[in-house]
């Protein structure tokens, strides 16, 4: 404070106020949707913008509870982020110390590419998409051993395990 100068110092104040009043205003138009999972409710706490890298996102329509009509508005710099771009970032900042840790230390990334959208957004510890809702369908198993399959192996389209892939394309 000293360094600053007393009126300097209350300037600041008054900004960081501002600013957390208009976070809480945002993040209130937020917290009112019905976000097709818990991972994209918390990707919503870390949205961006994704022109100017504000934390000043809210919902245009304080009304709406549907993810798929919210259209969203920067509150610093007045553009319409698209909600697939928001949506990427913020799981990437939401589950991006889990990522590193999966990838520096061993263990499996927390996020993967949905096979519905292609999105980075699918949340393997909630089987769902954080985007568009995806999740594999119960019956999803393997047709030798009735063992649940993976994302990976869902995808992989063969409805085998990754033992029976293996031992199939071993036999080839």
């Amino acid at each position: 404070m000293d360094a600053l100068g007393t009126e300097c110092w209350q300037s600041l104040l008054e900004n960081n106020t501002l600013f957390q009043q208009e976070m809480d205003s945002c993040r209130s138009t937020l917290q009112v949707i019905k976000w097709k999972t818990e991972g994209a409710r918390e990707a919503s706490q870390e949205f961006t913008c994704t022109d100017c890298g504000s934390k000043l996102i809210k919902q245009l329509d304080d009304g709406n509870t549907a993810q798929d009509s919210a259209v969203f508005m920067c509150s610093a710099c007045g553009k319409e982020p698209d909600i697939v771009a928001l949506m990427v970032a913020g799981i990437d900042d939401a589950y991006g110390a889990e990522a590193y840790i999966a990838a520096t230390q061993g263990g499996e990334p927390p996020v993967g590419s949905c096979p519905k959208c292609g999105e980075e957004t699918y949340i393997f510890s909630e089987g769902g998409c954080a985007l568009c809702g995806f999740d594999i369908p119960d019956d999803a198993q393997c047709t030798v051993c009735h063992a649940p399959l993976t994302l990976e192996e869902y995808e992989e389209g063969s409805g085998l395990c990754g033992y029976h892939r293996w031992v199939a394309d071993k036999d080839d």
